[in-house]
């Protein structure tokens, strides 16, 4: 079958394609829900000989990083390790410092805010 289009004055014959062969599809014996399986699954294991593992461009892993950091709302410093610090330090000035878990969950808090800023 031949086709003629009209198209701003100039006229084109195209002739119909034909029709190609789809290849087969293997179906399991579970039907659909093969289908649903995702064909990509993380798994943690060494990459073969031939295969180079993945590497991201310049500055994209420090983006992922920013965004990772930027979504997480608790703070950065372990609340048991600077607790020791804090009363390391106070030891040099109390016999036998004691605070107040307010306190120090404060005093992490501007310290914090010090270092990021």
């Amino acid at each position: 079958m031949i086709i003629i289009y009209m198209f701003y004055g100039v006229s084109e014959t195209f002739s119909k394609m034909a029709r190609t062969k789809q290849t087969a599809r293997h179906v399991s014996a579970r039907g659909a829900a093969a289908a649903k399986v995702p064909r990509r699954v993380a798994v943690a294991r060494a990459p073969a000989s031939n295969q180079r593992s993945y590497r991201f461009r310049s500055g994209t892993r420090a983006l992922i990083e920013m965004r990772k950091w930027q979504c997480r709302t608790d703070l950065m410093l372990p609340k048991l390790p600077f607790a020791c610090l804090v009363r390391e330090v106070a030891t040099e000035f109390m016999e036998f410092p004691r605070f107040a878990p307010d306190a120090l969950e404060a005093l992490r808090c501007e310290c914090e805010a010090y270092l990021v800023d």
